[in-house]
């Protein structure tokens, strides 16, 4: 059930669900949040009176995201195997560039990330990147490959990044703005599912 807080000049819908977790966790997938409770915390609003300017914040960039994201555009035609083939291309080239390899390439769905590498050198990337324009896509290869050198975040792991992309943070950006377009559009497509089965 979608209800809604209002915070500051905002009006903020939310989703409640409970589960085996210590501490409350609160997740933004578009402008809605999702407040995920322990199982015995039976009543939110303490709860959201606490971290009403983390919520507030990160609602002001969500929608702020969504707005600059107008006249950004989804790679929506291509294929799992074009797909499959961009990343095996960005993988072989970056990965010689960068004297690093990897064991291989699973593509999955993600809820939080756009990749991940393991400590076995598998690349793990969110079907969601299908979407995005080349660029993007290298980057974020180029992005998990350079955990195979540094694996923190760290001023050591950013420097690598920057001898490619000396404007990552342009990248960065950027994909904080797709992601919420993509969520945006899963969630309105997964509505308009639930619309056509209420019929």
């Amino acid at each position: 059930m979608i209800r809604t807080i209002r915070i500051n000049d905002k009006k903020i819908p939310y989703t409640v669900s409970r589960r085996k977790v210590k501490n409350a966790r609160f997740e933004f997938k578009t402008c809605k949040l999702h407040i995920v409770l322990p199982l015995k915390l039976k009543d939110e609003t303490k709860i959201i009176k606490k971290h009403k300017k983390w919520i507030y914040n990160n609602y002001i960039k969500i929608e702020a995201a969504l707005k600059n994201s107008s006249g950004m555009k989804l790679c929506e035609n291509r294929s799992l195997k074009e797909f499959r083939k961009l990343l095996a291309e960005k993988v072989s080239n970056l990965s010689c560039a960068m004297n690093v390899s990897i064991n291989k390439i699973l593509i999955r769905t993600m809820t939080t990330n756009w990749a991940s590498m393991s400590s076995k050198k598998n690349m793990t990337v969110n079907s969601c990147v299908r979407m995005l324009p080349d660029e993007f896509v290298e980057y974020i290869v180029h992005h998990e490959l350079t955990h195979l050198i540094e694996k923190k975040h760290n001023k050591k792991y950013w420097n690598i990044v920057s001898n490619k992309y000396g404007n990552y943070k342009k990248y960065e950006e950027g994909l904080f703005k797709y992601w919420f377009l993509i969520q945006n559009k899963v969630d309105m497509q997964e509505n308009l599912e639930k619309d056509k089965n209420f019929i």
